[in-house]
């Protein structure tokens, strides 16, 4: 709050912890162009790592079933979790 007519301010500081500053850096905000870059091309290296590990399960006879069943496993939780969280 700033009191025009004699100069006076009123300053006002929150903090949230660590966890506040680690959801700000995951989310790239307060930062430039070159950390939103990096993201998006870290998340696009994630998203092929994961879909060629998915892919390659198909291959592997003796590991299929098991696999499929903890992709299958890891849906439902994160399918869960959005539910109960959002």
């Amino acid at each position: 709050m700033i009191d025009r007519t004699s100069g006076s301010y009123e300053l006002v500081a929150t903090s949230a912890g660590i966890i506040a500053a680690m959801n700000d850096l995951h989310k790239g905000s307060y930062t430039g162009s070159g950390w939103n870059t990096a993201i998006d091309i870290i998340a696009a290296i994630l998203i092929v790592i994961s879909l060629t590990g998915f892919i390659m399960i198909f291959y592997m006879t003796r590991k299929r079933s098991k696999g499929l069943w903890v992709a299958i496993l890891g849906t439902l939780t994160f399918v869960v979790l959005c539910l109960l969280l959002g």
